[in-house]
């Protein structure tokens, strides 16, 4: 039995500071991970000088009481700084830039592959209105793109500097952390969460009368 059925989010403070660890069930069996901690956590906890086999290590350890028993393994794990990348020319001469090499959003979003499909997609579809007309084909792609791209680029960033200060959060109830996590971009208001997850909102509510 797979111990995450459905994507999960823990979060947990370690002796370094606040720890997050995101879960989705990926097999049978198995489910893939991924945690995020700050920079000073990180460099506390001392990641940096660690193997991969120490940091999954110092994983189980945080996480042990949520793991229950199961180990973690690693599959090419690394740690790194997500890179934010955001360009205002999106193109020059016959280069034009798609996918994350035009511009990055967050993983907790979730939309990286998704976002270049869509890219390639939409210049496509600037190429056919331009009769494959390189340089107005272009300012088309642009034209098509950006207003949309800007607002997932606002929202990734939010979700981005939530993490990055999650430890601030720490000493909140379980459901007034839950609730900041799924309002963090702006994009998700109380109405819309009392419509896809009334229980969980009745419960939020709840909280705050008692």
């Amino acid at each position: 039995m797979t111990l995450f059925e459905s994507l999960g989010a823990l979060a947990t403070a370690s002796g370094e500071g606040a720890v997050d660890w995101d879960a989705v069930s990926a097999a049978a069996r198995a489910s893939t991970d991924a945690g995020a901690l700050d920079v000073g956590p990180a460099e506390r906890a001392g990641f940096a000088d660690m193997s991969d086999e120490e940091s999954i290590r110092y994983c189980e350890g945080v996480f042990a009481p949520d793991l229950a028993g199961h180990g973690l393994f690693g599959n090419n794990s690394f740690w790194r700084t997500f890179p934010i990348v955001h360009n205002e020319r999106w193109f020059a001469d016959n280069v034009v830039l798609i996918g994350d090499a035009l511009r990055t959003a967050h993983f907790s979003l979730g939309s990286g592959t998704r976002l270049a499909m869509e890219d390639g997609i939409a210049l496509a579809r600037a190429l056919r209105e331009a009769a494959y007309e390189v340089p107005a084909a272009f300012v088309r792609f642009e034209e098509i793109r950006r207003a949309p791209m800007e607002t997932l680029f606002r929202a990734a960033n939010a979700s981005l500097r939530w993490y990055e200060e999650m430890g601030e959060r720490m000493h909140l109830a379980p459901y007034d952390f839950a609730h900041a996590y799924m309002v963090r971009t702006g994009r998700v208001s109380d109405d819309k969460l009392a419509r896809v997850a009334p229980r969980f909102m009745e419960r939020y509510r709840a909280q705050g009368e008692a």
